[in-house]
């Protein structure tokens, strides 16, 4: 039996995704299987795996039809695995040589019984000229009992640095399979609230921002309905230790809608905050605000950056950035895709 179980889901990603395979035979820790689960890719993904599952007998190939997100096949990783650990990989991410033996060692050799899960450092990089962008690191306050700091907001930068006792996640539960993009931040959640966490401050993996970053492009209804779910499904944890972030999340989206003209979306969001807190005039004023247009709305959130300070920069890396600064750039750019499905 191995010890630790490493899942790649993958959905077209051939051209990145034997570099990702290739990083994990690479490992110094060798006690490993690897299990790639093909999300319904048309592209020639298939043929890419055959030439590792045909040498090496760690390399498992699972295919099915696409589910439109990654928890549907990282859950069938999980449930076709054996290891005493887990770890995730996204297929257009790349691991460096001792990241598994690191954070094995860093179980082994840990007094807190508690450790439920791991993340590591990361070199975030340009695919487009393999530059490093930014180096992705946490404060030493952010070990042990973190369920306060991530339920406010998720500062772990993607799956592919996670390192998970299996016991975990026969105890909590596998990915929620409701949830297109923010499944990861839900699994933390529900591990952080029974175990600890810790990190090792090195850069273990390289982590690449491009156009493709998102497998499937959600619209903006689908990103806002999987934010309001899941305050939803925590709303008892946010209200006992943040009962304003709802509301103040909720107006946040309707602002962006109401930006990209899409006024009516934006209208049912402020009437949603109004009814969660009649006093909430900010709705109120945004709300009477919207009827007279976009191009008028995006005007008068102009002049108030100019007299209010401006708008705040995006740093990728920084643990201080928010989903909202990443939904924002989803919103606002056709381009740019920074956050992973």
């Amino acid at each position: 039996m191995p010890e630790v179980s490493i899942v790649i889901p993958t959905y077209n990603r051939a051209n990145f995704l034997e570099k990702a395979v290739q990083s994990v035979l690479n490992q110094t820790f060798k006690d490993f299987e690897l299990i790639i689960v093909d999300d319904g890719s048309v592209d020639n993904t298939k043929e890419v795996i055959k030439q590792y599952v045909e040498k090496d007998p760690r390399v498992k190939y699972f295919y099915q039809k696409n589910s439109g997100g990654t928890s549907v096949p990282r859950n069938v990783g999980i449930e076709n695995s054996k290891g005493s650990y887990l770890a995730f990989l996204d297929s257009d991410d790349q691991w460096l040589p001792e990241k598994l033996e690191k954070q094995v060692l860093f179980f082994k050799n840990t007094k807190d019984k508690q450790l439920g899960f791991l993340d590591c450092g990361a070199l975030v990089i340009n695919a487009s000229d393999e530059s490093i962008i930014a180096k992705y690191k946490l404060p030493y306050s952010y070990r042990g009992n973190i369920f306060e700091k991530i339920l406010k907001n998720n500062f772990i930068l993607t799956p592919s640095g996670i390192f998970i006792k299996r016991i975990v996640l026969e105890t909590i539960g596998k990915f929620d399979e409701d949830f297109k993009m923010l499944t990861d931040w839900d699994l933390y959640l529900r591990i952080s609230k029974n175990y600890n966490f810790d990190f090792i401050n090195e850069s273990l993996f390289k982590y690449y921002v491009h156009k493709e970053n998102i497998t499937k492009t959600l619209d903006r209804k689908e990103i806002i309905k999987d934010v309001i779910n899941l305050f939803e499904k925590h709303k008892n944890d946010y209200s006992q230790y943040f009962p304003n972030l709802y509301i103040e999340n909720l107006r946040y989206f309707a602002n962006l809608y109401c930006k990209s003209g899409q006024g009516r979306l934006g209208r049912e969001l402020f009437i949603k905050t109004i009814k969660l807190n009649w006093r909430d005039y900010k709705s109120y004023f945004y709300f009477l605000l919207s009827l007279s247009g976009s191009k008028f709305y995006n005007f008068c959130f102009i002049i108030k950056r100019c007299f209010l300070g401006k708008k705040r920069k995006i740093q990728l890396g920084n643990i201080e950035n928010s989903y909202q600064d990443i939904f924002g750039l989803i919103f606002e750019s056709k381009n740019i895709r920074w956050k992973k499905s």
